[in-house]
Parts: structure tokens; C-alpha cells; sequence
């Protein structure tokens, strides 16, 4: 058996599919940043178990997934938290505008 198949049936039985599609496009780009969907897209792993792997690679301190995943975390929180204001702020212009509608 030659060490690439004996690496590949290695890594197959140590990690599941999405934590080595996650471990090989984050070491494979050690230098970029992802947003959580970039990751989800690219790997097609759903967003449920791609949270679950991030966070336990985090809270084993696997090559600096710590900081990696607080940054991504940082960045999905920022999406969300732009996704809310705009939709308050949306809100209360039709409510502004609903209540200048009920004054005239």
C-alpha cells in the first residue's frame, strides 16, 4: 500500500467528512479569512454541523483554531448584528411613515 492511500484511509477514519473538509480548506488558506457560509459553500457541509465542528476544534486548541474561530465567530455576529439593524431600521421608517400617513 503506498503512504497517500495509507494517509487517505488514515485521515478517514480519524475525522469525519466535515471536519476534513473544514481542517484542509482552512490549512490549505492559512492566510485568509472566511465568512461561516464561505466555509458551508465550500465544503458543502451545513451550517449546523460546520458550527459544531468549529467549535470543537476551538475548544481543543487545534492549531490556533481558537483565534480563527473567534474571528469568524466576530464576523458571522457583525452579519448578523447589520442583518438586525436593517431590519429595525426598516421597521421604523414604515412605522414613521404610518403614523404621518394617520396624522393627515
Amino acid at each position: 500500500m503506498s503512504t497517500n492511500t495509507e494517509i487517505s484511509i488514515l485521515g478517514t477514519t480519524l475525522f469525519g467528512k466535515t471536519r476534513r473538509a473544514v481542517l484542509t480548506l482552512l490549512y490549505s488558506h492559512p492566510d485568509e479569512s472566511f465568512y461561516l457560509r464561505q466555509i458551508a459553500r465550500t465544503t458543502g457541509a451545513g451550517m449546523g454541523a460546520l458550527q459544531r465542528e468549529l467549535k470543537q476544534l476551538a475548544e481543543a486548541g487545534i492549531g490556533g483554531f481558537q483565534a480563527a474561530v473567534a474571528h469568524q465567530v466576530a464576523l458571522v455576529i457583525g452579519q448578523l448584528d447589520a442583518s438586525y439593524t436593517e431590519v429595525v431600521e426598516a421597521r421604523q421608517a414604515k412605522l414613521r411613515e404610518a403614523f404621518e400617513v394617520a396624522k393627515h
